[in-house]
C-alpha cells in the first residue's frame, strides 16, 4: 500500500515538472478553444512542439478538469467544487464565452481573432501573441501546481495513517473504512464540530441540532451514528460529523441555541444553493471558533440574527462573503459582547433594506471599517452601532441616509470616536 503511495508522488512530482516547464514557455505557447458547450470548454495548447488539450467540463458539483499530451499518453485529471471555481475564469453558457471573446478581440488586432458562432458551439482561435489567454493558462497551471501540492500532503498524511496503524490494513482490504473515514476522505458535504460537556450537561437529553435537519442529515459521534438529541454519560470535548445526505436551501435555526457548541468547521459545507442562514449560529453562547473558508452565500437572501448573541466570539473574518441578494442583515452581529475583530469591508449592500442593530452591543468591538456600504435601498438603521461603547475608529463614508429610519443608530456608543461620516449622518452622531 505505501509503494502505491510512492508511486503517486513520482508522477505528481513528474506532473509539477511539467507545469513548471509550461510556465517557463508560455511565451512560446500557442492555443485554440476549439469546443465550447455549456458543459464542456476544449483548449488545444501547443509549446515548444508539444501538443497538449486541457479540457474544462461543467458538471453538478462544480468543474472536472483533465490535461492529456498527444506525444506520450500522459494524463492528469481532477474534480474541484463550486467554491474553487472563483480561482480562475470559467464560462458557465455561450453566452459568457463569447462576451469575453469580444472584450478581447476589442483589445487585439482583429484581423487576428476570429469567432464562429452557431446554436451548439463557438470556435475561438486565439494567436500566440495573446497575453489575456497566455495569464488565463497560468493561473490554471498554477492552481493546480497548488492543488497537487495539497494532494501530495494528504497522501502522505495517510501514508503515515497505515505506518502507525492509525488505519486499519483489513478495512483498506476490503475497502470498508468506518463512517466517519469515508467522510474524511471523500470530502463531501459535512460539518465538523466540537461540543464541550460539562458536569451540567451529563447524562441529560443534548440537543445537537435542529430536529428538522435530522432526515436529511447523517450524525457520527466515535464512528457511531446518533441521533439529533444525545445523551452524555462523561463531561468533556465531543467531536461531531454531520454528513448531508443532499444540498440544502434553507439552513436557517441549523445550530440555533446549541449552548455546548465551541468550534465548527464549515470548510466542507455545500451552501452554493442556500437562500436563508437567519438564526445560523444565534445564541451559540460559547462559540468560540467558526472556520467559514469557501463557503458560499451567492443566493442568501436572508442573514436575520445570523451571529446574534454568539457572546464568546471574538472574531470574524467575512471577507469572502458574496452579499449582493441578501435583503436583511437584521441583528446579525446583535450581543456579541466579546467580538474584537470582525471584516466586513467586502460587503455589497446594494439589496439590503435593514441593518437594525447589526452591531448592537459589540462592547468589545473597536473599529469597524464600513467604507464599501453604499445606501441603495436600506430602509432601516436603527440602533445599529447602539452601546458599542469601546468603538474608536468607524468609517461609514459612502452611506447616505436618504429616507431611512436612523433612530438612536449611535445610541451609547464612544463620544470620542473618531468617525468618517457621510454628511447627511453627522448630525445623528451629537
Amino acid at each position: 500500500m505505501i509503494e502505491f503511495f510512492d508511486y503517486l508522488i513520482i508522477h505528481l512530482n513528474f506532473f509539477i515538472i511539467l507545469l513548471k516547464m509550461s510556465i517557463e514557455n508560455i511565451d512560446s505557447l500557442s492555443s485554440t478553444i476549439s469546443i465550447c458547450t455549456q458543459n464542456k470548454i476544449e483548449f488545444i495548447i501547443k509549446y515548444n512542439g508539444d501538443k497538449w488539450k486541457l479540457t474544462l467540463f461543467k458538471i453538478l458539483d462544480g468543474i472536472k478538469i483533465t490535461l492529456s499530451s498527444f506525444k506520450n499518453n500522459f494524463s492528469y485529471e481532477n474534480i474541484y467544487d463550486n467554491y474553487d471555481l472563483n480561482k480562475f475564469p470559467i464560462f458557465n453558457n455561450l453566452h459568457d464565452l463569447i462576451d469575453y471573446a469580444k472584450i478581447i478581440a476589442s483589445s487585439i488586432n482583429n484581423e487576428n481573432f476570429k469567432i464562429e458562432e452557431n446554436i451548439e458551439s463557438i470556435n475561438l482561435i486565439i494567436l500566440e501573441h495573446d497575453i489575456h489567454f497566455k495569464l488565463y493558462i497560468k493561473n490554471i497551471i498554477r492552481y493546480l501546481l497548488i492543488k497537487i501540492d495539497e494532494l501530495k500532503f494528504e497522501i502522505n498524511q495517510i501514508k503515515e495513517k497505515i505506518k502507525f496503524n492509525e488505519i486499519n490494513d483489513t478495512e483498506i482490504k476490503d475497502n470498508k473504512p468506518p463512517p466517519n473515514e469515508i467522510i474524511t476522505q471523500k470530502k463531501k458535504n459535512t460539518i465538523k464540530a466540537t461540543y464541550l460537556i460539562e458536569d451540567k450537561d451529563k447524562n441529560k437529553d443534548i440537543k445537537i441540532i435542529d430536529k428538522k435537519f435530522e432526515k436529511d442529515c447523517e450524525i457520527y459521534l466515535n464512528n457511531q451514528q446518533i441521533n439529533s438529541r444525545y445523551t452524555f454519560k462523561e463531561k468533556g470535548e465531543y467531536t461531531i460529523t454531520f454528513n448531508f445526505k443532499k444540498e440544502l436551501e434553507d439552513i436557517s435555526y441549523l445550530f440555533y441555541n446549541r449552548s455546548q457548541l465551541t468550534d465548527i468547521d464549515l470548510s466542507n459545507f455545500k451552501t452554493q444553493n442556500v437562500k436563508s442562514m437567519k438564526c445560523l449560529f444565534s445564541t451559540c453562547r460559547q462559540l468560540k471558533k467558526i472556520n467559514l473558508k469557501n463557503i458560499n452565500t451567492n443566493k442568501v437572501i436572508d442573514m436575520k440574527d445570523m451571529f446574534s448573541n454568539c457572546n464568546d466570539l471574538e472574531e470574524l473574518d467575512l471577507s469572502s462573503f458574496q452579499t449582493q441578494n441578501v435583503e436583511t442583515m437584521e441583528n446579525m452581529f446583535n450581543d456579541c459582547t466579546s467580538l474584537k475583530k470582525i471584516n466586513v469591508k467586502n460587503f455589497d449592500i446594494r439589496n439590503v433594506t435593514t441593518m437594525k442593530k447589526m452591531f448592537s452591543h459589540c462592547e468589545n468591538l473597536t473599529d469597524l471599517d464600513l467604507s464599501n456600504f453604499e445606501n441603495v435601498k436600506v430602509q432601516d438603521i436603527s440602533f445599529m452601532f447602539s452601546n458599542c461603547k469601546n468603538l474608536t475608529d468607524l468609517d461609514f463614508t459612502n452611506f447616505e441616509k436618504k429616507n431611512t429610519n436612523t433612530t438612536s443608530v449611535f445610541l451609547g456608543i464612544n463620544k470620542k470616536i473618531n468617525a468618517s461620516l457621510h454628511e447627511s449622518l453627522k448630525n445623528e452622531l451629537k
